[in-house]
């Protein structure tokens, strides 16, 4: 059954036990003294795994997509996240831009995060709560809802600019077109983004919080479940040189990346950083690869002779200074 059509039948069922006298598939809180309405728990086939759910979806409030208003979706992956998440929910919630479905996969958390949650089930389109395999089974479990406009994944830590959305939203029209935009680093203290080429993803991805994918595309081409914090890479790889998709740079701040403590921006992959190399000779076209292969040998014989740290010293900072500084330039003359 696919993702779409088993939310079908979950909102049936929530309809259909509301309606009961006996509750079959668990408790229900149909009403309750907070004002919760249509959240509740559903036993799956594993009777030890117990599903709890809400939002407008479940009431039948579904959004639609229009030429003059596309819809945005934002999906959220979480897991034990009540320190940070309030703050991304309130981000999401009150965007000026009002054709915004909100999309929240909790992973079974075990602190606070799931009553953080129901506190706005009223403002959010749909959440679920059940154990995951980590954050991309948790992103294409909500992937899998969406059949129209674009989808944003936004960080649990994360947060998006005030009327962020509604900016991007005047560009979102060719259904054919992945678009992007810019990230805040606080800890950098600089913006991160700007246009990228070939080349560039080659060495560099595009910050995921702030790219923009039609739900068709990323219904064909779901997260791989092999990698633990550089899927959303991966995917990019895939997807950057193919000839029937466009990758449009927007020069917008879309969101305020948590680059302090995060978990992408603290931990590495080393499974996608030793298939890379094939990726991009799967993906890229074959000039680029060869200029891949020149610079990652080079880099190791650089790494061999004890070279490698004292250039990256001597020039890194220099050079990367001097980067982030046109970046932040470019997108302020931008957003005037």
């Amino acid at each position: 059954m696919h993702g779409r059509d088993k939310m079908q039948d979950r909102i049936f069922q929530f309809r259909k036990v509301s309606l009961a006298s006996d509750l079959p598939f668990g408790h229900f809180g149909i009403q309750d003294s907070k004002g919760w309405v249509g959240q509740g728990e559903i036993k799956s086939q594993d009777e030890n795994r117990v599903i709890k759910e809400g939002g407008r979806r479940l009431h039948g409030h579904i959004r639609s997509s229009f030429r003059a208003k596309p819809l945005i979706t934002v999906i959220t992956a979480v897991y034990n996240g009540a320190e940070f998440i309030e703050a991304s929910i309130l981000s999401v919630i009150n965007q000026s831009y009002d054709n915004v479905q909100y999309i929240i996969i909790d992973g079974a958390s075990t602190d606070d995060t799931l009553n953080i949650i129901m506190k706005y089930d009223d403002r959010i389109d749909y959440w679920i709560s059940e154990p995951d395999t980590g954050i991309y089974d948790a992103i294409n479990k909500g992937v899998s809802i969406v059949n129209d406009g674009w989808i944003l994944v936004l960080g649990a830590d994360d947060c998006l600019l005030r009327g962020a959305l509604e900016k991007v939203s005047k560009y979102l029209s060719d259904p054919n077109s992945v678009y992007y935009g810019n990230v805040l680093m606080p800890g950098w203290g600089k913006v991160f983004g700007g246009k990228f080429s070939r080349y560039r993803v080659m060495y560099s991805n595009i910050p995921h919080q702030a790219v923009f994918y039609p739900a068709w595309l990323a219904n064909r081409y779901k997260y791989s479940l092999k990698y633990r914090i550089a899927g959303d890479y991966e995917l990019l790889i895939k997807l950057f040189c193919r000839k029937e998709l466009r990758f449009v740079y927007i020069p917008v701040v879309v969101t305020i990346y948590n680059d302090e403590n995060g978990v992408s921006s603290n931990c590495s992959d080393k499974i996608f950083y030793n298939d890379k190399r094939l990726l991009i000779k799967q993906y890229f076209p074959v000039y680029l690869y060869f200029l891949f292969i020149v610079r990652f040998f080079f880099f190791e014989w650089l790494e061999k002779f004890g070279l490698k740290s004292i250039i990256k010293n001597l020039f890194g900072g220099i050079l990367r200074q001097f980067y982030y500084q046109r970046r932040y330039e470019n997108s302020k003359i931008h957003e005037k």
